[in-house]
């Protein structure tokens, strides 16, 4: 690196990968503001000595560990599980890769004090992520996370991290706790009578090469859907998602394929990772965009409804950003409408209410992104 770049020897070392309230993440090599197993490993030391502070009056103090697609989530999972086990913390390993949700789940189902996945959502392919959670299955707030970041920075050295747990020692999760968790997504279905008067809504899914070929397509047929059609090069597994500029499917090139196979089959809904599309929806016109081509309806992660044209490029957008929007419904006059909870935060009105007042609705509702 020395003889060749000099910029990335700068870039590599010039400062600590600052262990922040989400986390860590970071580009993947070698050097201290960069994301490797050293790295990883203090972040999970300081943890650790968190975790015997708060928790020292419990005989046993247990940590659930995950991880995604990336080139080297698994290896860093199975380090920090390693960290744990030699700091006298029980750790619970995911046999491969799964969902974040899953590990929340699995965090509360065994009632563990802590949890970490290793993961760097929708960065580009040379990133990789550490995400810490607490008991309840959320990711850590205050004061959990200014107290964590203390503890991190109080590690001066690579020595103070105890790298040497025992393998052996380490839980395995598998089929067991996919079934739990799955069980509990039937559980929580908003209107499983929708679902039981059109089981055959033809459904597109793509992972995009990540966490959620492996329970996302069997959780649509478990709560009753029969029409599911999958983008068969993006189902599998890799860290380079070599069908993808980037990841992120906030932007629009990353759902090429799935949009050509929902045209193919002719579609009505696209569940790309944890966000829904709806293809051809019928009230594009009454928004006066018949002329700009616009013929899907997209709710973005940041809660925005955006119309695309089949070229994927946006047309209009609710500007719904800050709402905290978690569900889009299709009301029975037709007008759609965002909620948070049990409370409409948006509504398109249609020509017979115009005031945008919600009345009772169908919903779809989008699963933790």
């Amino acid at each position: 690196m020395l003889d060749n770049n000099e910029t990335e020897l700068i870039e590599s070392f010039y400062r600590d990968l600052e262990f922040g309230t989400g986390g860590l993440r970071g580009i993947m090599g070698v050097g201290t503001n960069r994301m490797n197993i050293y790295t990883l490993g203090m972040a999970t030391q300081g943890l650790c000595n968190y975790l015997l502070d708060q928790f020292s009056d419990r005989k046993e103090i247990s940590v659930a560990v995950a991880h995604d697609c990336r080139n080297n989530s698994p290896l860093f999972a199975e380090i920090t599980a390693q960290i744990c086990i030699a700091n006298g913390i029980k750790a619970y390993l995911f046999d491969g890769l799964r969902p974040t949700p899953e590990l929340s789940f699995a965090i509360r189902q065994l009632g563990c004090q802590s949890g970490v996945v290793i993961t760097a959502s929708h960065n580009p392919k040379e990133y990789n992520g550490y995400k810490a959670y607490w008991e309840d299955g959320g990711q850590i707030i205050n004061p959990h996370d200014v107290n964590i970041i203390n503890e991190v920075k109080k590690i001066k050295s690579i020595g103070d991290v105890k790298f040497d747990g025992d393998k052996e020692k380490i839980i395995t999760l598998g089929e067991e706790m996919d079934k739990l968790y799955l069980d509990e997504v039937v559980r929580q279905s908003i209107n499983p009578e929708l679902i039981a008067a059109n089981p055959d809504i033809k459904i597109v899914y793509t992972p995009i090469h990540g966490t959620g070929v492996k329970l996302v397509p069997r959780a649509l047929k478990l709560m009753g859907f029969t029409s599911i059609y999958n983008v068969p090069e993006q189902d599998v597994v890799d860290g380079n998602f070599p069908t993808v500029i980037s990841p992120n499917p906030e932007e629009s090139a990353a759902l090429d394929m799935a949009l050509k196979k929902a045209d193919e089959v002719g579609a009505m809904a696209l569940i790309y990772r944890s966000y829904f599309a709806f293809s051809k929806n019928p009230r594009i016109n009454s928004k006066g965009l018949n002329g700009q081509g616009a013929t899907r309806l997209v709710l973005q992660g940041d809660s925005n409804l955006v119309l695309h044209t089949a070229a994927n490029a946006p047309v209009w957008s609710s500007n719904t950003v800050g709402s905290g929007a978690t569900e889009l419904r299709l009301n029975d006059d037709g007008t759609l409408a965002l909620y948070q909870g049990t409370s409409a935060v948006w509504s398109e009105p249609s020509n017979n209410n115009s005031d945008g007042k919600v009345q009772s609705a169908q919903g779809y509702r989008v699963a933790d992104r």
